[in-house]
């Protein structure tokens, strides 16, 4: 998952930010051990023989305390982990606004940040942001541009961004950029690129992005979740697929969910925010998953949310590695799992509430898990 990478090129993308590569905060010659690697410690969570652990300093990405773009709350989020000279360096893309509830059209998480780090953990947001913002008057996105994830194309060296988007008169569509430096973006002409028109040949009535990942052919999937009108009464929050040659134009197959709710489990009525891997030829899906979903008037809103995970040899067909129960971690409503191997150890970052921290707001924050024992 690692992608190699001049250290001049991302030091320019860092820009004045304190990036620090080498080996004074990583052994180059061995991989190290992550708990030397940052100022908490992590803990067990699960029985005894449980591989997971969860950092003891989570959340690690709050709003800012003194105000800001970002200062009352943090939205959907993508990280990339890039290889100098044998040492990660991690860049993330996130949203912020006024409150962590995305699916309202009223919210205010409307715009993206960028933020850099040397070891997952302790971040540096970019003093230029946000980076991506709504475009205003009648655009698809005139309103809000938040859950974003990313793509670097090693052979162009450029990135591509696709990020959730309200506009005044249609629902929640999917746009798209790019930039050479992941901070100045051009967006699409062709925006947006799945959107109005996609809906009628799927099964969806709104769409995020939920990740981006290329095969070893250099097809693009984009795995994207949406709302599923199940029944006349029912509506579920389901994952999808769509495969692309160039960013712009996708094509949605049948337009059927891959991964939906799972009757009479703890992830019965929703799947979404899809995070996807590919390891030995094998892809993997963390996802979140509940029994919960309401209608809230104008949005519909996910609670007693899980984490769980599946794997396909297709990126179609998928089978849960956890279909009788999630992740056993205590959380209060997690959401958008992003997954890297980082030194032979698989990482999971995650938002929650975290409501034991700010009891008033209830805003989402970002958390990290580590995997420890690595055994696909």
């Amino acid at each position: 998952m690692t992608r190699p990478w001049p250290i001049l090129a991302l030091l320019a993308v860092a820009g004045a930010l304190p990036v620090v590569v080498g080996c004074q905060d990583y052994g180059l010659a061995e991989a190290p051990d992550p708990h030397d690697l940052v100022e908490c410690e992590f803990e067990v969570v699960g029985d005894e023989d449980s591989p997971w652990e969860l950092y003891t300093c989570n959340p690690f990405f709050p709003p800012p305390l003194h105000g800001g773009w970002d200062a009352a709350g943090i939205g959907g989020y993508d990280i990339l982990v890039v290889d100098v000279l044998g040492t990660p360096l991690y860049q993330m893309w996130y949203g912020g606004g006024d409150t962590e509830l995305e699916m309202d059209p009223e919210t205010k998480i409307d715009h993206i940040g960028y933020a850099v780090s040397t070891n997952g953990v302790d971040w540096e947001r970019h003093e230029g942001n946000p980076v991506l913002s709504p475009s205003g008057g009648q655009a698809f996105d005139a309103i809000k541009t938040y859950n974003p994830t990313v793509w670097f194309d090693e052979d162009a060296a450029l990135y591509h961004m696709w990020y959730a988007a309200d506009g005044t008169t249609a629902g929640t569509q999917i746009g798209h950029a790019t930039s050479v430096d992941g901070l100045s973006w051009e967006k699409d002409p062709m925006n947006p690129v799945i959107g109005v028109d996609e809906m009628d040949a799927t099964v969806f009535t709104a769409f995020t992005p939920g990740d981006v990942v290329a095969d070893d052919d250099g097809l693009l999937h984009m795995f994207y979740g949406g709302l599923m009108q199940v029944s006349f009464t029912e509506t579920q929050y389901a994952i999808g697929h769509a495969t692309s040659h160039d960013g712009s134009t996708w094509n949605m197959h049948d337009g059927q969910a891959i991964l939906q709710g799972n009757a009479g489990h703890w992830d019965s009525k929703v799947a979404a925010f899809p995070d996807v891997f590919i390891h030995e030829d094998e892809y993997y899906m963390f996802y979140v998953g509940s029994q919960s979903v309401a209608n809230q008037g104008n949005y519909y809103f996910v609670d007693d949310a899980h984490l769980g995970y599946a794997s396909s040899s297709d990126a179609i067909h998928w089978t849960r590695e956890t279909p009788d129960a999630p992740l056993p971690l205590e959380y209060v409503n997690p959401a958008y799992p992003r997954v890297y191997y980082v030194y032979g150890r698989l990482h999971i970052w995650f938002t929650d509430r975290f409501e034991s921290t700010m009891p008033d707001d209830s805003k989402r924050d970002l958390a990290w898990l580590n995997f420890g024992l690595i055994d696909w």
